[in-house]
């Protein structure tokens, strides 16, 4: 079987690794772990960003930093997976689940008629790596002194008007899961662009506690201010985060090359497919069909043909948890999922494959008159 994803692993990452048991660097601080914000800081001049243990945790950071009150409401996209919503559940903030565009990502102009008083802050899924409304949502949200939160998990080392996804919102959030382009097995990472936040962050990412000012700053009293969570990643993780780092560029560079190739296969069909730009990171490749009948008949067939070929999220507006939430739309989402087929994308993917899948579903879509 040909999967979706196949992580690009390296001998940077087992040289990195097998240091850092060498050194026995495996708790949330060491060599790697510095070396790791050091990339950050040299390659996407990110300075205030800490690794967490996954994706989740530094979602999880996010929600604590967040004032919450009684009634406070956060807007989220109802096309995203249930993590990035959990935290600020259980943290008992008002879900308010709107739709999505044409290209996946929540409607600004569903925002807008979503926001009101109550709105504490505004949750992006930038879906698929990417978000051309990100720069009108930041500003509609700051007008009225609501933060916005970018998820960022699909998006590492995307490039919108040359400044990298995930450091748009006051809140950027990455993932470096296995399905991801970046990986480390589990691991992610919270920025904080609004440096009103930083401090803040840090306590909570600390259990609470002012340790790192305090490991700054000895003059700074060691003591517990709030409830927080160990929000770290292993140096273990760290090092092979940072393998993984050494050819990430590169690894981006091929995937665009192969998701071109998807496109000029498949142009003349007619399917909605992602935009080709080169700031894309390309951590993903779908089409859409013009009906769900037919996105049916071509994920079976190429599965049949040992094709990995899926659909995505579904709706969490009809999900269990999701009919209880506010919900402003008309099933876009579940419409788009119905329609999309995820093909197969990764760095070391050979480019015979791709001619494969198009081959099938060429003759696919001739055999039946196009899709």
């Amino acid at each position: 079987m040909i999967m979706l994803h196949v992580p690009n692993i390296g001998k940077q990452e087992i040289e990195a690794v097998n240091d850092c048991i060498k050194k026995n660097e495996l708790g949330c601080r060491g060599n790697y772990v510095d070396k790791c914000y050091s990339w950050f800081r040299e390659n996407l001049n990110i300075e205030r960003i800490l690794l967490t243990a996954s994706g989740s945790q530094a979602l999880e950071i996010a929600s604590l930093v967040v004032d919450c009150e009684e009634g406070s409401e956060i807007i989220f996209s109802t096309y995203s997976f249930p993590s990035t919503i959990n935290p600020f559940v259980i943290r008992g903030f008002v879900p308010v689940l709107v739709e999505i565009n044409r290209q996946g990502n929540i409607d600004l102009n569903r925002i807008k008629e979503a926001v009101n008083k109550k709105t504490k802050a505004v949750v992006i899924t930038n879906y698929a790596g990417w978000n051309e409304e990100i720069s009108e949502i930041i500003e509609f949200c700051h007008a009225r002194n609501i933060l916005v939160v970018e998820d960022n998990a699909q998006g590492f080392l995307s490039e919108f008007k040359n400044k990298p996804m995930g450091t748009f919102g006051d809140i950027g959030i990455l993932s470096f899961e296995t399905t991801k382009t970046l990986t480390c097995g589990e691991g992610g990472a919270i920025i904080i662009n609004n440096v009103d936040l930083w401090e803040r962050t840090l306590m909570i990412a600390n259990n609470g506690t002012t340790r790192q000012r305090h490991k700054m700053n000895p003059q700074i009293e060691y003591t517990w201010k709030t409830a927080g969570v160990n929000g770290c990643m292993s140096a273990l993780n760290a090092a092979f985060l940072f393998g993984q780092l050494q050819h990430a560029q590169a690894d981006k560079k091929q995937r665009l090359k192969l998701a071109k190739k998807y496109v000029e296969g498949l142009s003349e069909y007619d399917f909605i497919m992602p935009k080709i730009h080169d700031g894309w990171n390309a951590s993903m490749f779908y089409i859409l069909t013009p009906n769900p009948k037919h996105s049916e008949q071509l994920k079976k067939l190429l599965n049949e043909q040992g094709i990995q070929a899926l659909a995505h999220y579904g709706s969490l507006r009809n999900a269990v948890m999701g009919k209880n939430m506010k919900y402003l739309g008309s099933n876009e989402a579940e419409h788009f999922d119905q329609r999309m087929i995820r093909l197969p994308l990764y760095a070391g993917m050979d480019e015979d494959v791709i001619d494969r899948i198009g081959n099938i579903i060429r003759e696919a879509c001739d055999l039946s008159q196009g899709l």
